[in-house]
């Protein structure tokens, strides 16, 4: 394979109409389907050390990308050959992990810049399926590439509107027993400036199931702030735990701990309101 290993301004045009011509393509794109995908490694090396690591060292002549779409990968080429990309929700997620797989800069960037523009554009008026859209392409930017960027976006983003709880907040949480200890983290960052709001959904689904401290009731009582809670609604924070306290199936144990954990939250308020 013949392979640059000189830098050259990318992204640059390359000629998209190379990217379909056989006697052209020395790299081999094995797609989902059977279908295969040609492009020359000179091209490719331009924008990206790892190609040249690839071809160069490993000597490869192809590649499995039958982890993405077709639509994809056809797009992700097709940038680094005209140095331009049009991005949506249905390639976006992969194109941003095919930049971080094969180390392409600039087009990472664009994919944070497509994604920066569709928080930028979030308001009041953003439907749900949007909302839920950002947040699962941030948890998984931060859990696949390890990059919490675009996910502190989302949250920032979200807690900042005024009807967050009845936008986003309520309708994520309705699979309350259901969520994981990231979501429920999320939650609670969304819902820094006004705790309380997560407590008035944990006292609706503590009544409505009516049995026992599950989980997530229990994880949310140990990570908000509880002390905030109760100098924003002091008769919410007591009928919460009033709730807590009569359940049905409570083992002492249980009960003991929330008992403790009431004593402790009082203690502290007691502590803050006199030192302060």
């Amino acid at each position: 394979a013949v392979v640059s290993t000189q830098s050259t301004g990318v992204p640059a045009d390359f000629g998209v109409e190379n990217l379909y011509q056989e006697f052209h393509g020395n790299v081999v794109f094995k797609m989902q389907g059977g279908e295969v995908m040609r492009a020359n490694s000179m091209i490719l090396s331009y924008h990206s050390q790892e190609f040249v690591r690839l071809f160069l060292e490993l000597h490869q002549t192809e590649l499995d990308m039958e982890d993405f779409s077709v639509d994809s990968v056809r797009a992700f080429l097709e940038a680094l050959y005209s140095g331009s990309i049009v991005l949506n929700r249905e390639i976006f997620r992969e194109v941003s992990k095919m930049c971080h797989v094969f180390k392409v800069e600039w087009l990472s960037w664009r994919c944070t810049d497509y994604f920066g523009s569709l928080v930028k554009d979030v308001t009041s008026q953003t439907d749900y399926d949007t909302f839920l859209f950002l947040l699962e392409e941030g948890r998984y930017s931060a859990r696949a590439v390890k990059c919490d960027k675009l996910l502190n976006l989302v949250v920032k983003k979200i807690g900042s509107l005024a009807n967050r709880v009845r936008l986003f907040v309520e309708p994520y949480m309705s699979s309350y027993v259901e969520l994981d200890t990231d979501q429920l983290d999320l939650m609670v960052q969304i819902n820094k400036t006004s705790p309380s709001e997560l407590l008035k959904i944990m006292k609706l689904n503590v009544k409505k199931s009516n049995r026992t401290l599950d989980k997530t009731t229990k994880y949310l009582l140990q990570t908000i702030d509880l002390c905030q809670c109760m100098n924003e609604d002091i008769p919410l924070f007591e009928d919460v735990f009033d709730v807590l306290e009569n359940l049905p199936k409570l083992t002492q144990e249980e009960i003991n701990w929330i008992l403790k954990l009431y004593r402790k939250v009082i203690r502290k308020s007691r502590w803050f309101i006199k030192f302060n």
